[in-house]
């Protein structure tokens, strides 16, 4: 695969059909490889591993038996996963990342959407969610957000 092929199969937007939900099990194998390759930064690497290691590790920001809300313990550990994925591929460059792939062009297109997809989709919810805590906390209907003040000094 080239170079520009490679990089429009990592960076093209996500298709909005069902059938972009990428390879889990080959996904497993690519990390493997991604892991093992001296062409991939090391840094990249320590990422992947610190957050594989978040996820197992009983310390969390966000406790993981949330009795209130099921499953929201971990979804820290699930958006850190998911993005150190995300970085580790991006950080391989487009024709490593299409090189290391153990499967054909369409199956790694689809498995860099679906990374891609989730982590835009865990991101944007986590920062809603966070935002939506903030404004609750606040309570008086001013939000969290950045305030913008004009010449005179008001809001």
């Amino acid at each position: 695969m080239d170079h520009e092929a490679a990089h429009n199969a990592i960076h093209e937007p996500t298709p909005r059909d069902s059938s972009a939900w990428g390879d889990p099990a080959r996904l497993v194998l690519y990390l493997v490889r991604l892991l093992k390759d001296p062409r991939v930064p090391r840094a990249s690497k320590l990422k992947l591993v610190g957050a594989g290691i978040y996820g197992f590790v009983d310390t969390d920001i966000v406790p993981d038996p949330i009795r209130f809300v099921p499953g929201l313990g971990y979804v820290d550990d699930l958006v850190l996963v998911v993005h150190g994925i995300k970085c580790l591929v991006a950080d391989a460059g487009p024709v490593v990342a299409a090189e290391l792939w153990p499967g054909d062009r369409a199956s790694f297109y689809r498995s860099m959407l679906a990374i891609k997809w989730l982590d835009d989709q865990l991101y944007e919810r986590l920062r809603g969610w966070v935002k939506r805590l903030a404004d609750r906390i606040v309570g008086n209907g001013v939000s969290s957000g950045p305030v913008v003040v004009n010449a005179e000094g008001s809001r």
